[in-house]
């Protein structure tokens, strides 16, 4: 073999480990949101219609969310509560801060969540109006709402 011809295998297989590498990271990111939505989704079945799922984002924040702040990390949370919950707190408030207080205690000192975005589905199928809640002094959490458009 050529000289030049390693010297492509080389480089070949560095990228090849690379990428892998790079993968691996990737895909233990969206893991570990997985089984954080599957233990919320069994910790609130009972508040969420049924045969649906909590689904998690882990996101920087920036326009689109209640945190404009990108050095600020924080989940959203997609989720379409039962419609007794609905009836208890028509805004969805009193679930979203259940459920908020959980995430702040599921997203610890190794992966800090910093505040959380709740969007939630109402059982005719519409959209409520996002709202989220920061972390506070303690276990308390402060209401945030979208910034004005």
């Amino acid at each position: 073999m050529r000289k030049s011809s390693i010297v492509v295998l080389v480089i070949l297989l560095v990228g090849m480990v690379t990428l892998s590498l790079l993968y691996n990271y990737y895909m233990n990111q969206f893991i570990e949101e997985h089984r954080n939505a599957k233990q919320l989704t069994d910790e609130f079945a009972a508040d969420l219609e049924p045969g649906t799922k909590i689904a998690l984002g882990r996101v920087k924040g920036g326009a689109r969310y209640v945190v404009d702040d990108p050095s600020l990390s924080g989940v959203v949370v997609f989720a379409r509560p039962t419609e007794a919950s609905w009836k208890a707190e028509p805004s969805g408030a009193l679930f979203g801060r259940r459920v908020a207080i959980r995430l702040f205690e599921v997203y610890g000192d190794d992966r800090p969540a910093t505040w959380v975005e709740l969007r939630l589905t109402r059982p005719d199928g519409t959209v409520a109006p996002a709202f989220g809640y920061r972390r506070g002094e303690g276990r308390t959490i402060v209401p945030v709402t979208l910034p004005p458009r």
